[in-house]
């Protein structure tokens, strides 16, 4: 999926390779959130959502387009 996009006035451009993965029935039902490291040492916080629920509580899913795509993948 390509997106291009606006932030902090400069644009930009980066392509995603989005796939279907299928865990193991009880893989993460114990955690909130999954944290892990960026190669720059970045800590990053990774937590599970129903699409159908964000833009209702005011945020988007970016890039455009995605949420579209997860849907026919239910």
């Amino acid at each position: 999926m390509e997106n291009i996009y606006e932030h902090e006035g400069q644009t930009g451009h980066e392509i995603l390779f989005i796939a279907n993965v299928t865990f193991p029935p009880e893989a993460f039902t114990t955690q909130e959130a999954i944290t892990f490291q960026e190669d720059s040492g970045t800590e990053i916080t990774a937590r599970w959502f129903d699409p159908e629920e964000l833009t209702p509580n005011g945020v988007d899913l970016f890039p455009a387009g995605l949420k579209q795509h997860l849907k026919t993948l239910r």
